[in-house]
């Protein structure tokens, strides 16, 4: 059998439980899956679920409550027979543009084959530096202590490469921890501002903020001199900002401080590409996991290499939870790749809009969403006929 979308790059969302209580995809509460150009597939198909997809709470993909809500382009089961939206709610709280089933198999896991790269020895976890503008910047290697990331205005760069949390011998869980309330990480930064117009009326130690752009928080001038009408003739950057999306248009104006009319030529340096975060140990409970919290973030893939297209790489050999991300209103994740977590579990909750890129992707064991989560454009390659069916189906 070779089933699937028929486009194979479109899918956004794959459950890979066989056997999971309500199914490897589950919409509940407040939940609200927001994917109208996407494919989402389960493959959860047990004995007594195997004929039951047309119940009023269809076990394959589970979608409950008065609040929950689904629109999505198609979605691919593993039971006898395609989903069918619970009575009343099609066209409303249950799009779902096409249905398939690929009973008697299931839609392959596109990254089973993939042989994760062997973590180095627990050593010295690397130190990330902090600079003058206040960008703490982390670089790529084994870390057995974990990386946390809390408290508001924190501004933090990941330079490019493959983050171990773990490594060969890591005796507890090494976690993936961020939760910066207005924070933000992997954003443009500002890294220099040359004067342009010198203005009138300013003082040495005046702090100007940059108007325009798109902004976690701006960045900031400081004033160290000036000439005899208040006429700007030096400065330094104080604070690198943080922009996603629109940039200020140079020459920029600013706020702020005891004059006007002064003008800045800034120069700005776009986030690092190409991150993996390979979550490992050398047992089951030494495998860590990844939390997300009102955190505005920016991450793409690896391209080429063991860990091609992938964001989060989670240790099959890990039990229990996987990831979750939390958002508010104000803080958006950027995610350019795929989150694989094929043993364990990802929640979303909150206001977690994943912002519109050019894929966005989740596979995991299973898969919940009981927040207002949106993805826009998956780039998976969903296809039937996994596996043997004497492995799981049961007639």
């Amino acid at each position: 059998m070779n089933g699937g979308s028929g486009n194979g790059c479109n899918g956004c969302l794959i459950g890979l439980s066989f056997t999971a209580s309500g199914g490897a995809i589950q919409i509940s509460g407040q939940g609200n899956l927001n994917a109208p150009t996407c494919v989402v597939a389960s493959n959860t198909n047990t004995a007594t679920q195997a004929a039951s997809c047309l119940t009023v709470i269809p076990p394959c993909i589970t979608l409950g409550g008065a609040n929950a809500a689904i629109n999505i382009a198609e979605l691919d089961v593993a039971t006898r027979a395609p989903f069918v939206c619970p009575s009343g709610t099609v066209g409303t709280t249950c799009k779902v543009g096409t249905t398939k089933t690929e009973y008697p198999l299931w839609t392959r896991d596109p990254f089973a084959t993939r042989v994760m790269p062997t973590p180095h020895a627990c050593g010295t976890d690397p130190v990330p530096t902090t600079s003058a503008t206040g960008v703490t910047t982390y670089s790529p290697g084994t870390y057995c202590q974990g990386i946390s990331i809390s408290g508001a205005g924190k501004n933090v760069i990941f330079n490019s490469g493959i983050y171990f949390l773990g490594g060969s011998n890591n005796s507890a869980a090494s976690n993936l921890s961020l939760n910066s309330n207005g924070g933000a990480i992997n954003q443009t930064i500002v890294t220099a501002a040359a004067l342009g117009s010198a203005g009138t009326g300013y003082k040495k130690n005046d702090t100007l903020t940059v108007v325009g752009g798109t902004f976690v928080f701006a960045a900031t001038i400081k004033v160290t001199t000036v000439n005899g009408t208040g006429g700007i003739t030096a400065v330094t950057l104080a604070n690198a900002g943080a922009y996603r999306g629109t940039l200020p248009s140079n020459p920029v104006s600013v706020t702020g401080g005891s004059g006007s009319g002064a003008k800045f030529t800034l120069t700005f340096t776009p986030p690092p590409t190409g991150v993996t975060f390979i979550l490992t140990g050398p047992t089951a409970a030494t495998v860590g996991t990844v939390s997300i919290q009102n955190t505005t973030l920016s991450f793409t893939a690896i391209s080429g290499g063991a860990t091609d297209s992938l964001i989060f790489w989670q240790d099959k050999k890990a039990t229990g939870t996987g990831a979750s991300f939390a958002g508010n209103p104000s803080a958006s994740t950027s995610f350019t790749g795929a989150m694989y977590f094929p043993s364990t579990s990802v929640a979303v909750s909150g206001n977690s809009t994943f912002l519109p890129t050019n894929c966005t992707s989740i596979v995991a064991d299973t898969i919940s969403f009981t927040g207002n989560g949106s993805i826009s454009k998956g780039c998976l390659s969903i296809s039937g006929g996994g596996g043997a069916t004497t492995y799981r189906m049961s007639q």
